[in-house]
């Protein structure tokens, strides 16, 4: 209310602000003072004290250049923190082609892969065919015949359900059927994952399944 009242009158003593904005005579002063700091309002020395507009093209642009200035360093420390600390965190990505292309990016970056997927698809085998890290692949029997040219050691489990990745023990991507995946990087998170793929590794090891198995020796 002081703001506009400045803006019809241009400039002003605290008096005529008062009576202009409705403000009580004993407010104006300190609201005319913030106005001032944010580069809104000048004061006028002189007696009666007076303050004049600022043009609004000036000082709504500046206000606006420091506001993002201050949501830039915003942004920084939040990726500053959550670069540092293993703090919870989720992400979704929705779409066959954006969830391809996500893990795609992430394979890529990766140097060792768990990846837990019965009846995997054409898209992530020729993924995990360029992967050239340590891999460690559960799937159905029936996969076993699409397996070509993939690296690694294989497992077959046909009652394994879930489908997920983990990734360097820093991301795990479970999937939602091939067009939702939520891709999880807390810690608590990445404890849990990871204990679930050794339990599922150790018993496919131990309770009459194939053991530690190459593909290659799995075709011979």
């Amino acid at each position: 209310m002081v703001y506009t009242a400045t803006v019809d009158l241009c400039v002003a003593t605290m008096k005529q602000l008062s009576d202009k904005s409705g403000v009580p005579y004993q407010k104006v002063y300190d609201v005319a003072a913030r106005l001032v700091n944010k580069g809104f309002l000048e004061f006028v020395e002189g007696r009666p004290k007076k303050v004049k507009l600022v043009d609004p093209e000036v000082s709504f642009e500046r206000f606006k250049q420091d506001i993002l200035g201050i949501i830039e360093e915003i942004k920084e420390d939040v990726k500053r923190r959550s670069e540092g600390s293993r703090t919870r965190r989720s992400t979704h990505v929705e779409g066959r082609k954006q969830v391809i292309a996500f893990v795609k990016e992430l394979v890529e970056q990766a140097k060792e892969l768990r990846v837990v997927y019965p009846g995997i698809p054409s898209w992530l085998i020729g993924i995990l065919r360029k992967f050239s890290g340590k891999l460690y692949l559960v799937v159905k029997d029936e996969d076993g015949g699409k397996l070509s040219g993939i690296r690694g050691e294989i497992k077959f489990r046909n009652e394994v359900k879930s489908k997920y990745l983990i990734i360097d023990e820093s991301f795990s991507v479970i999937f939602t059927g091939e067009d939702y995946i939520t891709v999880e990087s807390c810690e608590g998170c990445m404890i849990h994952s990871t204990e679930h793929f050794q339990l599922l590794w150790s018993k496919l090891t131990t309770d009459g399944e194939e053991p530690l198995l190459l593909l290659k020796e799995r075709k011979s």
